[in-house]
């Protein structure tokens, strides 16, 4: 199978083009547009917010549309992701309306977590380092994402909006100085300081971006036209690199080694990296040149990573809000057994399986705020909290789904989130407290019933009471027949 995986940056738009055949990727062809949407040029700010320009947007409808052509020559499928500039900006949602009309390109604002993810899924992969404890370095042109993980459980996440446009911009506008230099490290170590130790203590080091390649290349005097992945930052070698700025700007061979698109922010970009290796006591830094757009496809091939993640991280949240976690637990075994015993009649796949694992795992989550209008709340904590494995878009339907878990109007929301909220119903219905007389489920295909067997008890009538109550989303959406049995 072959993807193009695109990722929408926030300095230049990248298109990968991979073979994906039986646990191993092979590049096909790789596309390169400068876009520099995070500058300001790209840029207006109405109360303060920022949106991108209609010259700009323009811009990405022509490159998207090309990347489009170059992707139909290899028949490969497309999946595209966008960050930072994007994500920040208020038209995001206008944006990725748009690139869907004109050219049938469906992209997902990816939060900083899953960036954050996407880059060191493809850090690791790239240099063979799964099973190692490893800090990867992503430093973009919008934002920087620092990750810490071991055997694809990513143990920290943290993101900064301090990608090397940003700083270039606001240190660096008129020029490179020793004074403005300072400002710039006192800023940076004022932000990494929380985060201090527990980076300090990583075992191995990873830097990805074009940033980063950028710099090796200028460390190991290699051409720019050479493959960077694998080549080695030393701490001497970036220090040395650090203290003759003033000679590299002076000295005209050395855009030898850097990208043209990227000469007016690469010294941002050593006193950063400078910083990071001061301030993490980083000795090495191993360069991949596997990102986010061959992580993105990583997960793609690594179906029951992607699933694990996704896992680890709801119950992460689960235990951090300190939930009802019998009640939790019951709740999403109920609604898993029964999309599973109707998933000829649903035909959802795995992935809508996920989405109704964490949304009913987490469906009262919204109870810390408040028990009045807990499903409101629990659709805002899903939609912005750090799941791992989902994109942006997909939380909100993990978020939708949750929300609706009570008995009012779902209005018109699609069809795959009335069912998975109707299953989440009936699921909610059969709990109470963490006290259940659920016994089993079956479903005739013949006479299209759902038949629910409980034991008979003291609170049969009570639980038979819910379930009828909330069964009726289900039976609608789904046009079945669901009855309750009670067993002696």
């Amino acid at each position: 199978m072959n993807i193009a995986s695109i990722d929408l940056g926030s300095n230049s738009f990248h298109m990968v083009i991979l073979e994906l055949k039986k646990g191993h990727i092979t590049i096909l062809d790789r596309q390169k547009e400068k876009l520099r949407l995070a500058s300001k040029k790209n840029l207006v700010y109405i109360n303060e917010k920022s949106y991108i320009t209609d010259n700009a947007i323009v811009k990405i409808l022509d490159i998207m549309q090309k990347f489009k052509v170059v992707a139909g020559l290899y028949n490969a499928k497309i999946i595209a992701v966008a960050t930072s500039a994007i994500r920040e900006a208020e038209n995001s949602n206008e944006i990725v309306q748009r690139i869907f009309k004109e050219t049938g390109i469906k992209v997902d604002v990816i939060s900083p977590y899953e960036e954050g993810r996407l880059a060191y899924l493809g850090a690791v992969y790239s240099l063979d380092c799964y099973e190692k404890d490893v800090t990867v370095i992503d430093i973009g042109g919008g934002s920087i994402q620092i990750v810490r993980g071991k055997k694809g459980n990513i143990r920290k996440i943290k993101s900064f909006r301090m990608g090397v446009i940003r700083l270039t911009e606001e240190f660096f506008e008129e020029g490179y100085s020793k004074s403005k230099a300072k400002e710039l490290i006192d800023y940076i170590e004022s932000q990494f300081e929380p985060i201090q130790a527990y980076f300090s203590s990583a075992e191995n080091f990873i830097g990805v971006s074009g940033t980063i390649e950028n710099i090796a290349r200028l460390c190991n005097k290699i051409s720019r036209n050479m493959n960077s992945n694998g080549l080695v930052i030393t701490y001497e070698g970036i220090t040395e690199l650090f203290d003759s700025i003033p000679d590299i700007i002076k000295d005209e061979n050395t855009f030898n080694y850097v990208d043209s698109s990227r000469r007016d922010t690469i010294l941002a970009g050593i006193v950063l990296l400078k910083c990071m290796f001061d301030f993490f006591d980083i000795k090495r830094l191993n360069v991949s040149y596997y990102g986010i757009r061959e992580g993105n496809a990583i997960s793609l091939m690594k179906k029951e990573y992607l699933s694990n993640v996704r896992y680890s991280s709801t119950k992460h949240i689960l235990k951090r809000f300190n939930l009802d976690k019998i009640h939790s637990r019951n709740v999403c075994n109920f609604a898993l057994r029964i999309f599973d015993v109707l998933k000829n009649v649903h035909n959802l796949d795995k992935n809508w399986k996920d989405y109704l694992f964490t949304a009913s795992v987490l469906h009262d989550v919204g109870k810390i705020i408040s028990f009045n209008n807990h499903e409101d709340h629990s659709e805002y904590i899903i939609s912005h909290s750090q799941i791992l494995g989902y994109t942006e878009r997909e939380k909100k339907i993990i978020s939708k789904i949750a929300k609706y878990h009570k008995n009012q109007d779902i209005g018109d929301e699609n069809n795959e989130v009335k069912i998975l909220s109707g299953i989440l119903r009936i699921a909610d219905s059969l709990d109470k407290s963490g006290f259940s007389l659920f016994k089993d489920i079956k479903f005739d295909s013949y006479n299209r019933k759902l038949t629910i067997y409980l034991q008979k008890g003291k609170l049969v009538n009570v639980f038979n009471y819910y379930i009828e109550q909330k069964k009726k989303l289900l039976v609608q959406t789904l046009k079945i027949k669901i009855e309750v049995t009670v067993l002696d």
